[in-house]
């Protein structure tokens, strides 16, 4: 890539990065949406987010390894699990960290960027599931436990197709793809060390678990398959 070309790309990134900012964009969907896109943007040209800014810059954007927290209204299965697949797809550790009687608190940890990118998207994705079960009438639990499973496979399959180098509906050079995989597993290496220093006894959450009435798992399952995680866009849908 010449540098007029990858100057235009990082002009574009930074418009986005823009709109994710919580100082100038308060609506926290659209925020989540505008980390992801970045996000992509820059895998998809082999470009990292030292390349938008300088270099003190890049690392306060992305800065250093850590944790943010999320907590939860109550002890259903799915939320956890939902943060958790999301997580993975940002290149983040996720520790489910046990709070007595009351409802459990998880640990995202990575690049600040990963991790702000890992809420933001969980919650809306887990905020649009238990909609959707309220809207059909459906098991809370049930619904949201197959919506997990739905966003667990969507995950691995997003993952696959990123190694091979097709990121959304694009195909990027194999150069490209080398680079993306290998800024994937470094984040995961660097997520993982991090988890066990600051959590030397404790086990990574959990990928899925089956629960409840079957009927209201499906139905949840094809709704998290059907939830836009590729960058582009994140839209409710599936087959009802």
């Amino acid at each position: 890539m010449n540098d007029t070309n990858q100057g235009k790309i990082l002009d574009k990134v930074r418009r986005i990065l823009a709109r994710a900012d919580e100082a100038r964009n308060d609506n926290e969907h659209e925020r989540a949406i505008a980390l992801r896109q970045a996000h992509a943007l820059l895998a998809m040209h082999g470009l990292a987010m030292a390349d938008v800014n300088t270099a003190d810059e890049a690392r306060d954007e992305l800065g250093a390894v850590g944790r943010g927290f999320v907590e939860f209204e109550n002890r259903l299965l799915y939320p956890v699990g939902i943060y958790t697949a999301i997580a993975r797809l940002n290149g983040c550790a996720a520790v489910k960290i046990p709070n007595g009687k009351a409802p459990p608190k998880l640990a995202i940890i990575g690049r600040r960027l990963s991790v702000s990118m890992t809420r933001q998207i969980g919650a809306y994705v887990v905020e649009s599931v238990r909609r959707e079960a309220a809207t059909w009438g459906l098991d809370a639990n049930s619904y949201g436990v197959g919506a997990w499973a739905g966003v667990s496979q969507q995950v691995d399959l997003i993952l696959l197709r990123q190694a091979e180098g097709l990121i959304g509906d694009e195909q990027v050079s194999r150069s490209n793809a080398l680079v993306i995989t290998n800024q994937y597993l470094a984040s995961v290496a660097e997520a993982t060390t991090a988890m066990r220093a600051f959590y030397p006894t404790t086990k990574p959450a959990r990928r899925y678990a089956s629960y409840g009435n079957p009927t209201a798992q499906a139905a949840g399952r094809s709704y998290g398959e059907a939830i836009g995680l590729n960058g582009k866009r994140i839209l409710p849908g599936g087959a009802r």
